[in-house]
């Protein structure tokens, strides 16, 4: 009789360690529970037939709507001394946890994939690439899927009690939920000195949260500004938001103003971790928000301002803002060159043919049938490579032979703003003309330079042609006032000759 129940406590103890405790509740539950009732019979048989399944699905705890294909395990047999059945084989299982048990060298371990039902299926008459399958214990580890939680390792025992009966035959689902993290950044029309708007979300998980933070390394491109906070905000799916505290809510770390440097914004106590936890218990869409600024110290030689997020999440899990190689937020940035030309003409002086001092702006543009159309203000440049030389109008240094350029710094690629593809591109526009040439009225694209220039896949420029004003190489104006002044001069006479008309029809018509 003693023998008797200490074998039903040692069977309970080990089919809790398969089905309730080492299963994490929170990420991972089997279909069969534990029960205190003896089994029909109290001898294992080693050579029975046993079978494993793993059902994966996405989504919250308790929802089985939609398989996860594709997810990997890794089994592994735990090398136990006594066989199961025994009691002394049962105590030791017992004893067992996912972190610490030994693995079973002789038997190699398998590492299949869910099918497209979200399914793995592992028995002794279907091996799965498995040396053999028996009774056992046996450790299973999820292999992590980007963007998504990780069963913590569990263990399980076939077979196990159910009903007071030996099942041989095993089913557990480990569940899945999407936390992947977001990044975007505003970068439209910045350039160099400029602050980047860096947004990141991340979803927060049901599981018990032994750790929960978010990093974001700036490079050495990227400097924090410190008046920007971080703001760190929770909202839920219906959109209300709760501000936290830094110190109170979390621990803060940041780089000092204007340096490059790790954002950490960490639920580093079980206290804060534990208010997280209470703000998800009812509200699977719960989110972390962090909103700062970081100014654009430089541009690096290929041109990507790239900066992502990563979260670390419990069970040793960290998902990154950069899923599949797609940068969580990737601002391009190229140098553009403008060459401006002029027609010759023979009454142009050695002067005028050095083409100095045009100058241009840089628009966002649309084209249609074959015009171009600008929008919005002029964009920033910068005339050269540092942070304090911001400006939106560029001008031509002293060329020779009807041609110059100006180089323009930390200039946007015309076709991405905020990571995406966009249908605007960008035109310069002549606003002053050099000396002796009239003044270019049509935007001119910019096009990607050809060849490539360095490593930069975004360097561009633009020409712009100027023709010459022939009638300025004849009277003592330049530029393109020259034709506004024999436009006005033609005008004053124009109105000149209507008042002496006017004036004369009046003296006849007092005189009469």
């Amino acid at each position: 009789m003693r023998t008797s129940k200490f074998r039903c406590a040692a069977l309970l103890a080990a089919s809790a360690i398969a089905l309730s405790g080492s299963l994490a509740p929170s990420v991972a539950f089997a279909q069969n529970k534990p029960s205190v009732t003896s089994p029909t019979s109290t001898t294992v048989d080693l050579e029975h037939e046993v079978s494993l399944t793993i059902n994966k699905y996405k989504g919250e705890l308790g929802q089985t709507t939609e398989p996860f294909p594709g997810v990997g395990f890794k089994i592994e047999k735990v090398y136990i001394n006594n066989p199961l059945n025994t009691a002394a084989g049962w105590k030791e299982a017992s004893q067992l946890t996912a972190e610490t048990a030994p693995i079973d060298g002789s038997w190699p371990a398998i590492t299949p994939q869910t099918d497209t039902s979200g399914q793995i299926n592992i028995s002794t008459n279907n091996l799965n690439g498995a040396k053999d399958f028996k009774v056992g214990v046996y450790k299973i580890t999820e292999q992590q899927q980007t963007g998504y939680t990780v069963a913590k390792p569990f263990l399980v025992t076939l077979p196990f009690v159910d009903e007071g009966v030996w099942k041989y035959e095993q089913t557990v689902k480990p569940k899945n939920q999407d936390v992947q993290p977001t990044k975007t950044v505003v970068d439209e029309g910045k350039t160099l000195g400029d602050d980047l708007e860096y947004t990141i979300e991340a979803p927060v998980p049901a599981d018990k949260l032994s750790r929960f933070a978010i990093k974001d390394d700036l490079a050495y491109y990227l400097g924090f500004n410190e008046a920007s906070g971080p703001q760190v905000k929770l909202i839920n799916k219906t959109g209300d938001v709760t501000t936290l505290t830094a110190g109170t809510d979390f621990v803060l770390t940041k780089p000092a103003d204007g340096q490059p440097g790790q954002v950490s914004i960490d639920f580093q106590s079980d206290g804060q971790r534990q208010a997280l936890e209470n703000h998800r218990q009812n509200d699977p869409g719960l989110k972390v928000q962090i909103k700062f600024t970081a100014k654009l110290l430089s541009v690096p030689d290929n041109g990507k301002v790239d900066n992502d997020a990563v979260v670390d999440l419990p069970n040793n899990v960290s998902v990154t803002t950069n899923k599949n190689g797609n940068p969580g937020a990737s601002s391009h940035f190229g140098q553009l060159v403008i060459t401006k030309k002029g027609e010759d003409n023979a009454r142009l002086t050695d002067e005028q043919r050095t083409m100095t001092g045009a100058e241009f702006q840089l628009y966002r543009c649309t084209e249609e049938s074959g015009k171009w159309t600008v929008k919005g203000s002029p964009i920033n440049g910068s005339s050269d490579q540092g942070t304090n030389s911001k400006t939106n109008t560029f001008v031509t240094p002293r060329g020779a032979n009807l041609t110059t350029s100006v180089t323009v710094y930390g200039v946007q690629h015309e076709g991405r703003v905020n990571n995406a593809d966009v249908t605007d591109e960008l035109c310069v526009v002549e606003t002053k003309a050099p000396s002796g040439f009239a003044l270019n009225p049509e935007p001119q694209p910019v096009v990607n330079a050809n060849p490539k220039v360095g490593n930069n896949d975004f360097n561009m420029t633009a020409e712009v042609m100027d023709y010459s004003d022939s009638a300025i190489g004849q009277l003592p104006a330049t530029g393109e006032k020259g034709v506004f002044a024999l436009m006005a001069a033609g005008l004053a006479l124009l109105i000149g000759g209507v008042w002496a008309r006017l004036r004369h029809n009046r003296k006849q018509a007092h005189g009469a």
